[in-house]
């Protein structure tokens, strides 16, 4: 190894060189100092070495966010190791299968998760040390983070760097284990040197920490900020009217999210009382942002810019954001519904190459729809002992997203549709076969199809469409409480028709969802 490689422990080494004695985090009425973060993470390191972890060993965090999910992730990343964080929102079931995949040697884990640490421990076979990040003392077989850390010294940083494996995010997987995406330390590197000169930060920023820390969209934000000096407010989990009181009340000036939250922080108590005058750039993804929703938020934010971004796990952050709307491109009291500058997902991030592929592999031209892909030094290293998937996604260089799209002769891309059956509900997204396969496990069941149907305020729901097979007596409870016992609580379809004719099916055979898309809108 080499020590000129880019490292991302060095976006905390220079942030302590020159803005040591600045704000980092801000978490309820406690503030970190850039020199405690770095100090803290350095121990957290020394506690992981002490633990044994060493180079491109796995330490799964499953925490809420907060100073100390931050601390251990650079912690693990300083000791050698390789960061996973876990997404608190998926079934013990997932994650043991995710800590299994990974063969995690600790988990750390925050108060919040602390019963479902002995869980995982004793049925992944694999998790040698559990962690608990708490001011309260630990239980029996458990490690207390404050006092191990305030016990133990900062380790050497173990410089590894360059395509070197940094993190592994988990992305929805059609059989039911998500993929784990490699993001190495020229990824992330890369992606704050690109987030910071496309928007221009500097250590005034102060971000809204409010993605949770498990999500790509923290991933993307988090280092620039550290990378300028500038401070996180950390959101340990989505709360509407907390939203805007944290916006008001520590002059917050970028966020991010999705439409879900956006309609709920909208319908909070009190939003329109709220001095929000502070924010001036918001991220928008995950899903298509309703026309009047985006009118309210603009209204709400009057000096804010809101950006449409385009990305996905597999390409570290976003890889297309729009020039954005803000109340001053409008004439008072008009809304035009149709236009571009908001239902475009924007053009090309800087270092980011996308285009539009048909079928064939040849380049679309302006206005023709085909696949969108990307290629650059965002793009993952790959999916986590998973060569097969891997090889699929990434062709010749060009990383393939499954999403539909189409570009106009300036660049500025849409999208159109997705080629995967994927639903995004909540930001969240859910793979139509996981939970068809779920369902059909269950007896009596003859056929199922899973899609998404519109909802104003979660983008979209998952509907399940059930034929069932002759003299069986099901009803929607026991169909949810199946699923549920399987999967995430988001995956769970919140709309269930049972039918007595069988699904319609395509030329090839194959189920047409979106014919029985069509049924159940007209059907509405």
């Amino acid at each position: 190894m080499t020590h000129g490689r880019m490292r991302l422990t060095q976006l905390l080494d220079a942030a302590r060189r020159h803005h040591g004695e600045r704000t980092a985090i801000i978490e309820g009425d406690k503030r970190l100092s850039y020199t405690a973060l770095h100090d803290r993470a350095g121990r957290c390191a020394g506690l992981f070495r002490s633990l044994g972890v060493g180079e491109e060993d796995r330490v799964c965090i499953l925490a809420l966010n907060s100073h100390r999910n931050l601390e251990a992730l650079f912690g693990a990343i300083w000791a050698g190791g390789i960061a996973a964080p876990l997404n608190y929102r998926l079934s013990p079931a997932e994650l043991v299968g995710i800590v299994r995949m990974v063969e995690a040697r600790v988990l750390i884990v925050d108060d919040e998760f602390l019963p479902l640490a002995e869980t995982l421990r004793a049925e992944a076979g694999c998790i040698e040390h559990v962690v608990l990040m708490s001011d309260h003392a630990a239980p029996a077989g458990l490690i207390n983070y404050e006092t191990a850390i305030a016990e133990t010294a900062a380790a050497p940083d173990a410089m590894r760097g360059g395509d070197d494996v940094a993190t592994i995010f988990f992305t929805g997987g059609t059989t039911g284990l998500p993929k784990g995406v490699m993001q190495t330390h020229a990824n992330l590197v890369t992606s704050a040197l690109m987030y910071v000169a496309h928007w221009h930060w500097s250590r005034d920023v102060v971000l809204l920490g409010s993605a949770p820390m498990f999500h790509v969209a923290a991933a993307a934000v988090i280092p620039p900020v550290l990378l300028v000096g500038g401070t996180i407010v950390m959101m340990p989990k989505f709360d509407p009217a907390g939203y805007a009181e944290l916006i008001e009340r520590h002059r917050i000036t970028f966020a991010n999210g999705v439409p879900t939250m956006f309609r709920m922080i909208v319908d909070a108590p009190g939003f329109a009382d709220r001095d929000l005058t502070s924010l001036v750039g918001m991220n928008m993804g995950g899903a298509p942002m309703p026309a009047g929703l985006l009118h309210e938020l603009v209204a709400g934010f009057p000096n804010a810019r809101f950006y449409n971004t385009y990305g996905m796990t597999e390409v570290t952050s976003a890889a297309t954001v729009s020039d954005g709307i803000a109340a001053s491109d409008l004439p008072e009291d008009e809304w035009p519904e149709d236009d571009w500058q908001w239902s475009t997902i924007g053009r090309a991030m800087p270092l980011t190459d996308v285009r539009v592929f048909d079928a064939a592999d040849r380049e679309c031209v302006p206005g023709e729809v085909g696949e969108i892909r990307m290629r650059g030094p965002l793009v993952m290293k790959g999916y986590w002992r998973n060569p097969e998937a891997t090889a699929q996604t990434i062709r010749d260089g060009w990383l393939c997203s499954g999403d539909l799209g189409r570009a106009d002769a300036q660049g500025n891309f849409f999208l159109v549709d997705r080629l995967k059956d994927m639903i995004i509900t909540g930001g969240e997204n859910v793979y139509s076969v996981e939970v068809e396969t779920v369902i059909r496990a269950m007896a009596g069941v003859a056929d199922v199809a899973v899609i998404g149907l519109p909802d104003p305020v979660w983008g979209e729901i998952v509907h399940a469409e059930i034929v069932l097979q002759p003299e069986t007596r099901l009803g929607e409870q026991a169909v949810a409480d199946h699923c549920r016992a399987a999967i995430a609580g988001y995956k769970v379809p919140r709309s269930i028709a049972f039918r007595t004719t069988p699904l319609p099916v395509s030329g090839a055979g194959k189920v047409a969802k979106a014919v029985v898309r069509s049924e159940r809108t007209a059907a509405a």
